[in-house]
């Protein structure tokens, strides 16, 4: 009864519900030996590799105090990092904290074969995000979010030009998030003159503001949303 030909098969059968280690999971998915090696690295040594070779990549200038990793264009930059869950297209970035001082956050993901970089701001990070949800509380070690939550509303960086233009964006870019804001925080474009107030500030024709909209490379990240949006600009519009 004991011997190993009687229970290979509930050998088998324990094997194949366990959880694919992180290590397993990329080097099944072809990763090279060195991606392989800094998966293998524990949580904090791996964050610190991560941090210091995006800081160079992206040519970030020195931080100059502990609540942020660096500096680009005079923003004040978070880096968190991450690797794949395990036998799953998704990832986690914990230890976000509202108290600290940075602009933008650097969403990092090693990939198979490189490194997949998200921007995304503060404001919108720590403030509509937590409002909805989707950004959790994690208790003494911050806030924590998966990439499956807030992969609409996050920005692809694959170039230092891509993070200057995240890091300075146009006046349609900002029309955008004013939009994209108001409509995460529905008690904020309940009131429609709170709305045409943030966008006066800009000081663009209104009669443009949906040719902006539709033109934006900003407003393709989540196609679900766009026609609520523009009813609101519409709506706006018709009250003028």
């Amino acid at each position: 009864m004991l011997s190993f030909g009687q229970w290979k098969g509930l050998l088998e059968k324990n094997l194949a519900l366990m959880t694919e280690s992180q290590v397993s999971y990329y080097s099944r998915m072809g990763s090279c030996p060195e991606i392989v090696e800094l998966v293998s690295l524990d949580s904090k040594r791996f964050g610190s590799v991560a941090e210091n070779i995006i800081q160079e990549l992206f040519q970030l200038d020195n931080r100059t105090s502990s609540q942020h990793d660096g500096i680009r264009n005079g923003k004040k930059l978070e880096i968190k990092s991450s690797r794949y869950l395990q036998c799953s297209d998704d990832c986690m970035w914990q230890h976000f904290e509202p108290g600290h001082d940075y602009d933008v956050a650097l969403c990092v993901l090693l990939d198979f074969d490189g490194w997949k970089v998200w921007g995304i701001e503060k404001e919108l990070l720590m403030g509509s995000l937590r409002d909805k949800k989707l950004v959790t509380y994690q208790g003494q070690q911050g806030w924590w979010t998966k990439k499956s939550k807030i992969n609409n509303y996050m920005v692809p960086i694959q170039s230092i030009e891509d993070l200057d233009n995240f890091l300075k964006p146009n006046e349609t870019s900002q029309c955008v998030n004013i939009i994209v804001r108001s409509f995460l925080v529905p008690q904020e474009y309940r009131n429609i003159e709170k709305f045409k107030e943030a966008l006066y500030e800009i000081s663009k024709p209104e009669t443009d503001i949906l040719t902006w909209w539709r033109s934006d490379p900003y407003n393709n990240k989540n196609d679900e949303l766009i026609e609520q949006l523009e009813n609101i600009i519409k709506h706006f519009l018709s009250v003028k």
